[in-house]
């Protein structure tokens, strides 16, 4: 299964939903890199 990852910082989060829905990302699981390292090898 490919993954796809991006990275979108700023201080208002509205402008962060904005972009993410831009990149075609909405409604996509929001994890932490350690959680998709544990997903990666079948530790999660």
């Amino acid at each position: 299964m490919p993954w796809r990852t991006v990275c979108v910082e700023h201080e208002d989060p509205a402008l962060i939903m904005k972009v993410v829905g831009k990149l075609g990302m909405k409604g996509e699981p929001n994890m932490n890199y350690i959680h998709a390292m544990k997903k990666s090898v079948g530790m999660e």
